[in-house]
């Protein structure tokens, strides 16, 4: 895998250093999206130390990225488990009549379940941090 350096240049980082960071890290990351092309290999090597990582097999399209990354994140941020915002962001490339559809692939580590894994909850409820602050009144004309 590739970093593009702030004067434009490259560093090319291994799996092997991937994983040492993410393993310095401990468990607090439960989700690591690596959002490029050819990072099937990096995701199988964090999955010892993430719960959940989501590659790239092959290349895939821009757009198609795109699309994938927009469904995942909506489903991230809308209370849908991990397997359900990736099985999201999938349809999302299909909705757009676009290919590599089977491109992303989701590495789960062994004895997490992926169904069940919920990063975020459904947003605010009823009961939100404004529900005490007075309601501002229509001016009457």
């Amino acid at each position: 895998m590739c970093f593009q350096q702030p004067v434009g240049g490259v560093q090319i980082v291994s799996p092997d250093a991937l994983k040492d960071t993410f393993r310095a890290v401990g468990a607090s990351v439960r989700l690591v999206v690596l959002n490029a092309c050819y990072t099937e290999v990096q995701a199988h090597a964090l999955r010892t130390h993430v719960d959940c990582v989501i590659g790239t097999r092959g290349s895939i399209q821009d757009d198609a990225a795109i699309h994938f990354a927009i469904g995942l994140y909506g489903g991230i941020g809308g209370g849908a488990s991990i397997a359900s915002a990736y099985r999201q962001g999938r349809a999302a490339i299909s909705l757009k009549g676009l290919r590599d559809r089977d491109r992303p692939q989701l590495k789960v580590r062994a004895g997490i379940d992926a169904d069940s894994l919920v990063l975020a909850d459904d947003g605010p409820s009823s009961a939100g941090p404004c529900r005490d602050q007075p309601r501002a009144r229509r001016a009457r004309g």
